[in-house]
């Protein structure tokens, strides 16, 4: 399936939107896709920016996306997620592969994005590190991390890879 998107977040979910949490009777909590929300709303409002902004739509990276696109997007939405922002797919699953590699095999299905940044608390995203940010699993997706990802899907060099790619195919 073709999508209009030009612009991607990748999203893993632990460790970005989803941190360890003090409960209410000050008990730790982390969330499952159990509980339908994720435990970091901060990170989410950081999320919606992002996304608002640069009119990017998100893709699940995460181990998350086993329990199913609708129950990844509920989790996202019930925890501030504006509903104006699309989650359009999940990325493939491959046994003993890095999520570099899935989400690889993502893009060459979709070639129609020429703009991604990959939000992460993991380092494994081979070729494609350069649009990684990386985030602190115990604090999330924050302002240093927002303004990384902008600079990642701002970046115009990107756009005229893509476009060179088009006509040169031509």
């Amino acid at each position: 399936m073709k999508y209009l998107a030009r612009k991607i977040v990748f999203l893993d979910i632990d460790g970005v939107v989803n941190t360890l949490q003090i409960t209410e009777d000050l008990q730790p909590k982390y969330y499952t896709e159990y509980d339908e929300k994720v435990g970091n709303e901060q990170a989410v409002r950081w999320l919606n920016k992002l996304c608002l902004e640069s009119g990017a739509h998100i893709v699940i990276s995460s181990s998350w996306r086993h329990a199913g696109l609708e129950v990844c997007s509920n989790c996202l939405y019930n925890s501030g997620l504006d509903k104006k922002i699309k989650i359009i797919d999940k990325t493939p699953t491959y046994f003993f592969k890095d999520r570099g590699y899935e989400i690889k095999c993502w893009l060459k299905e979709h070639p129609e994005v020429y703009q991604f940044v990959i939000l992460d608390d993991d380092s494994d995203m081979g070729s494609l590190a350069d649009h990684l940010v990386k985030c602190d699993g115990t604090k999330g997706f924050l302002a240093e991390e927002y303004y990384r990802a902008t600079e990642i899907l701002d970046d115009f060099t990107s756009y005229l890879k893509a476009l060179n790619n088009e006509f040169s195919k031509d």
